[in-house]
C-alpha cells in the first residue's frame, strides 16, 4: 500500500512539474496549437443547432482568450421587456466607457469585449470579471454587470448558464441543456410572467436541422449549481493560457 501510495505522489509532482514549470516555455508550435484547440472548442459550442438558442462569437483573441459575444435565447415576451428596463434603470454598476460602445443587433444578449477562460480538466469556458452587457433585445445597457457567462462540455450534451444581477442585487439565470432553458429571477413577479405563458408557446419544435427547443422556469437552485460550478473551475490550476 506504501509503495502505492508513494507512485501516486510521484505521478502527481510530475503532472504539477510539467503544467507550472515546462508550461511557460511556449514555443510558436504549441501557442498554435493551443490557439487551435481553444477555437476547436469553442465552435463546439456555437454549433448548437436548436431553435431557442444560439451563441455567435466576433473579435476572436485567441491568445487573451477575449471576445465579443452574442447570444439568443427565445423566452417570454414580457420577462425580457422588463429584464431591459431593470438594467436600463440600474445606476449602481459601472457604465461603459463610450468609446467602447459598438452598435449591436437584436440578439438577446450582446456582451462587448470580455475574457472567456477554458479550463481543460473541467471542460467549460468561464467568463472573468464584470460581464460587459451593451443590450438586451436591442435595447441598450452599456454597463458592467457582475454575473458568471459558463459554457461546459457534458456526456449528456453540451450546457450554457449566464447569471446576470443588477446593482440593486435582483439576478437572473438562464441555464440550457438538451432543448431546454430554464429561466428564474429572484423577483417573484418576473417568474410569474414566465408562468403566464402557455405551454404551447413554449415549445418550438424542430424545424430546419434545428432540434426542438422548450423554456421553463427554473428554481433558485440554478443559482446555486452556477456558482459552485464556477467556483470548481477557478480552483482548479489546469487551465490553458
Amino acid at each position: 500500500m506504501n509503495i502505492l501510495r508513494d507512485r501516486r505522489y510521484f505521478i502527481v509532482i510530475i503532472v504539477l512539474f510539467c503544467f507550472l514549470g515546462c508550461g511557460n516555455a511556449q514555443t510558436p508550435d504549441t501557442i498554435y496549437r493551443e490557439a487551435f484547440s481553444y477555437k476547436k472548442q469553442l465552435d463546439n459550442f456555437t454549433n448548437i443547432s436548436s431553435r431557442g438558442f444560439s451563441l455567435v462569437y466576433n473579435d476572436l483573441d485567441t491568445g487573451a482568450q477575449q471576445m465579443r459575444i452574442n447570444m439568443n435565447i427565445y423566452c417570454s415576451r414580457h420577462f425580457m421587456k422588463e429584464m431591459v428596463r431593470k438594467f436600463q434603470a440600474d445606476t449602481i454598476s459601472e457604465p461603459i466607457e463610450p468609446d467602447s460602445i459598438i452598435s449591436v443587433d437584436n440578439s438577446t444578449f450582446s456582451f462587448g469585449k470580455m475574457t472567456l477562460k477554458w479550463y481543460v480538466i473541467n471542460k467549460c469556458f468561464l467568463s472573468e470579471g464584470p460581464l460587459p452587457l451593451l443590450a438586451i433585445n436591442g435595447q441598450p445597457v452599456n454597463k458592467h454587470i457582475e454575473g458568471v457567462l459558463m459554457l461546459e462540455r457534458g456526456k449528456g450534451g453540451d450546457r450554457a448558464y449566464l447569471f446576470l444581477v443588477t446593482g440593486s442585487r435582483v439576478w437572473f439565470t438562464f441555464t440550457f441543456l438538451l432543448g431546454y432553458m430554464h429561466v428564474y429571477s429572484s423577483d417573484n413577479e418576473m417568474n410569474e410572467l414566465t408562468s403566464k405563458v402557455s405551454a404551447r408557446k413554449r415549445n418550438l419544435n424542430e424545424k430546419d436541422g434545428k432540434s426542438k427547443y422548450k423554456f421553463l422556469i427554473g428554481s433558485p437552485a440554478d443559482l446555486n449549481m452556477i456558482l459552485k460550478k464556477a467556483k470548481r473551475c477557478k480552483d482548479s490550476i489546469f487551465a490553458e493560457h
